[in-house]
């Protein structure tokens, strides 16, 4: 059970995160201080801490991105500009997806990297020989309501009427599940399946149904997240953790720090997504960290966007993996996969089509690796 703090006040409570972050980046930073800055608030407000705890000190701040004018490149730019760090900026060439994505997922030991990944994995490469920790803004997302599904949670708990179709278009964002309302299965036929395809048949097994109603009441968003922690988090900290160890850095986030996580869980629903701004209540607590527009900046999802180029080199990768002998052909239906595969007459996969194709790359190299091999090297086409 939610143990909401409804006696302080908005002004209170936004004093009360500035503070408890502050603290949390405080007992974290390293030294020399190094931060993974993308365009995002949380990697903004890590520099804007560390600059405000060392006004004069060293901070070094470390940026990935697909081309020089990738969007997260050039605010991480502003960032390092504004706040007078030493900064680095690794580019993800197309070849690096055929390349490392092997050496990748020999490393994480799962299929769960997605592009984003692949980026941070080469960004701990420029991190390795000046620092042996680095801050990252894990958690915040799952703390603060900040991302694309929390809308839809804010929503259902802010409009009861909707809550049925809104809980159908998050069941099947979320986990493929068919849509049992009018308005869900009219929705998802006409904008969400024509974003994100259909997930390869799994042969033998019946498609599962996850039907539990989510959590009535306002803090319906709360009562979703506040798992974050027990879950999705440890899941996360494993894939990140893992892959900063292949080059001995060591990862820290002061969103996992205890008071953070205490205090997040005490913030009311509404105040951290009010159905249109997320990660409202931090965003307006970090202004006292940051100017206004980084404060405001809208989420950008982090990865290798879908160009011409990348798109080439996710066909060769699945080409190369994904034959007729491939490994994953024995458990999913290969008339998914074939469908699944195919290239658009645009020449450009949807992001979600992409890493769908991604993913499953992923599973056969690790069934490769781990299944069929010993696991003692990353496997090669």
């Amino acid at each position: 059970m939610l143990n909401i703090d409804r006696r302080s006040s908005y002004a209170a409570l936004k004093q009360e995160i500035c503070t408890t972050f502050l603290n949390a980046v405080e007992r974290r930073l390293p030294d020399p201080v190094a931060i993974s800055v993308s365009g995002g608030i949380d990697s903004m407000a890590m520099v804007g801490a560390a600059r405000r705890l060392r006004p004069e000190g060293r901070i070094l701040t470390f940026s990935a991105g697909d081309a020089p004018d990738d969007p997260e490149l050039i605010w991480a730019r502003r960032v390092a500009d504004r706040f007078r760090t030493e900064h680095h900026e690794v580019i993800m060439e197309p070849d690096d997806v055929l390349s490392i994505m092997p050496t990748l997922v020999w490393h994480l030991e799962d299929p769960i990297a997605r592009t984003e990944t692949l980026m941070a994995y080469k960004l701990c490469a420029a991190v390795a020989p000046l620092s042996r920790v680095v801050l990252r803004g894990d958690g915040a997302d799952g703390l603060f309501g900040g991302m694309s599904r929390h809308q839809l949670l804010a929503l259902a708990g802010r409009i009861p009427p909707a809550r049925s179709f809104l809980a159908d278009i998050y069941r099947y964002t979320q986990s493929a599940t068919a849509p049992s309302s009018f308005l869900g299965r009219l929705a998802i036929q006409h904008y969400f399946a024509k974003k994100i395809p259909e997930v390869p048949v799994v042969l033998g097994v019946q498609e599962a149904s996850s039907t539990s109603p989510l959590p009535a009441g306002p803090e319906m968003l709360n009562e979703v997240i506040v798992q974050g922690p027990r879950h999705a988090l440890p899941m996360l900290l494993q894939k990140v953790e893992r892959m900063h160890g292949a080059f001995g850095v060591r990862t820290v986030s002061p969103f996992v720090d205890h008071g953070m996580i205490r205090l997040a869980s005490q913030i009311p629903s509404r105040f951290k997504h009010d159905g249109l701004h997320d990660k409202k209540i931090f965003r307006e607590a970090m202004q006292s960290l940051l100017p206004p527009e980084f404060a405001s900046r809208p989420k950008y999802p982090q990865r290798i966007r879908e160009t011409t180029a990348f798109c080439d080199a996710l066909e060769v990768l699945s080409r190369r993996w994904l034959d007729d002998g491939a490994v994953t052909l024995q458990y999913y239906d290969p008339g998914s996969v074939s469908s699944l595969l195919k290239r658009p007459s645009s020449g450009l996969w949807k992001p979600e089509h992409a890493m769908r194709i991604w993913t499953l790359v992923g599973a056969e190299i690790w069934a490769r690796t781990f299944l069929i091999g010993d696991g003692g090297e990353p496997v090669q086409a």
